[in-house]
């Protein structure tokens, strides 16, 4: 039996892919230890996987929130430092609990994770990258292509601040022994097995990518026991499923306006509105036509809708598509903008901007979707090219062959 050490930032959207990946690890007779903290106990001992704790203080929702109005000199200052800062945190508390008789056989980690990277060169040990979002090489590189148009002054700020990570980032790996690297290879590493979330076909430049890198496409783990959700009611009329996720779902404006749009429409809507906006703010009576509910078991949801409505986060713009659903996306970070553009490029769905979404609008978006003969079936195409990643069960089959020659010895 081989031994696993997983490491994230305390974000739903980047812990969910590996939540299956570990689960299918432990069901093959591995054994994996999550690093997380204690929010995410319960789904991490649901996988069977052993829960480490400790202390944090990365409010991933919080930050992202903050820094979507920023510059992108300052989005990258804000992220550097707190990433660096959390490595500072959590090396010392997780090197204090490893075992003293037994080396991991390897470590899993996600790109903002960076102290995941520092224990396996650390500890001298194989890594495994998962990227539950785009990767990036020479050819594609998220943030240059969200800053390309800026204007000298702030590329001259951009460069400032990486001078000034670049040293506490080699101040860090000196303290720890490592190779130095730059702060900015940190979102175009790749491990000798790097595993991304996404089919290659939507992947940007994705035909540029070696064979270092696997997309295995989504890793679908429900969330959600649906024994108590109505999915009956979704058989009787086409279902429309609307979310935001779960870093944006403080927004009863919008969900007024959905309620506004498709009252006494003929579909079942379905909306999920996370657990800080009450039903009392939304208005009522509410809609027949609607179920509303904090969370919903959204892959039974999506297994049974049309026409998808989200704010292009990844993990659920790729189950909308995994399911065969096209979506209209609203986005309101600089990665939900490049996902709906990409959506727009493969014409699998459409995207509107916030500020310009009226009843009249999400009407009339949700109409023309529904008679796109041409874009259901761009969707039913990439439908059975994700079928065809392999997800779970090809993410397990490349780390088990890539390490499957390594035994564990003693430290």
């Amino acid at each position: 039996m081989s031994t696993y050490l997983c490491f994230n930032i305390p974000q739903q959207g980047n812990i969910n892919p590996t939540l299956a990946i570990v689960q299918g690890l432990i069901t093959r007779g591995e054994q994996v230890t999550y690093y997380q903290t204690d929010t995410f106990r319960h789904p991490i001992e649901a996988t069977g996987a052993l829960f480490r704790g400790y202390i944090s203080d990365l409010d991933v929702e919080q930050l992202t929130r903050w820094i979507n109005g920023q510059s992108g000199p300052e989005r990258l200052a804000v992220i550097g430092w707190q990433i660096i800062k959390e490595c500072r945190q959590l090396l010392p508390q997780i090197l204090e609990t490893l075992p003293g008789h037994q080396r991991p056989t390897g470590i899993i980690y996600t790109p903002a994770a960076l102290w995941g990277r520092l224990l396996a060169q650390i500890l001298h040990i194989p890594a495994i990258l998962v990227h539950p979002t785009y990767a990036c090489n020479e050819y594609f590189q998220f943030c240059s292509l969200m800053h390309q148009s800026l204007p000298l002054t702030d590329v001259d700020k951009m460069g400032e601040h990486l001078a000034a990570l670049n040293t506490q980032l080699h101040a860090l790996c000196a303290m720890y022994q490592v190779p130095t690297f730059d702060f900015k290879d940190f979102l175009t590493h790749a491990e000798p097995l790097t595993l991304v979330t996404l089919p290659r076909a939507f992947q940007y430049a994705g035909e540029t990518f070696d064979d270092r890198f696997n997309f295995v496409g989504p890793c679908l783990l429900p969330r959600y026991n649906a024994h108590d959700f109505p999915l009956q009611r979704l058989r009787t009329q086409p279902t429309l499923y609307i979310s935001l996720g779960t870093a944006f779902t403080q927004q009863p404006d919008f969900y007024r306006t959905c309620i506004q749009a498709f009252a006494c429409l003929p579909w079942q809507v379905v909306m999920a509105i996370g657990p800080h906006v009450p039903l009392a703010a939304l208005g009522a009576p509410l809609p027949q036509n609607f179920i509303i509910h904090p969370e919903v078991p959204q892959l039974d949801v999506l297994a049974h809708s049309s026409i998808f409505i989200g704010q292009g986060g990844m993990n659920s713009t790729i189950e909308a598509l995994s399911y065969g659903v096209p979506s209209i996306i609203i986005p309101r970070t600089q990665e939900q903008e490049l996902t709906a553009r990409r959506i727009v490029e493969l014409e699998l769905g459409v995207s509107l901007k916030p500020e310009q979404v009226t009843a009249a609008l999400l009407r009339e978006t949700v109409n023309y979707l529904a008679h796109q003969s041409g874009i259901r079936l761009r969707v039913r195409r990439m439908q059975r090219t994700i079928a065809e990643t392999g997800g779970v069960h090809a993410a397990v089959d490349a780390i088990l062959q890539h390490l499957h020659t390594r035994q564990p010895s003693s430290i």
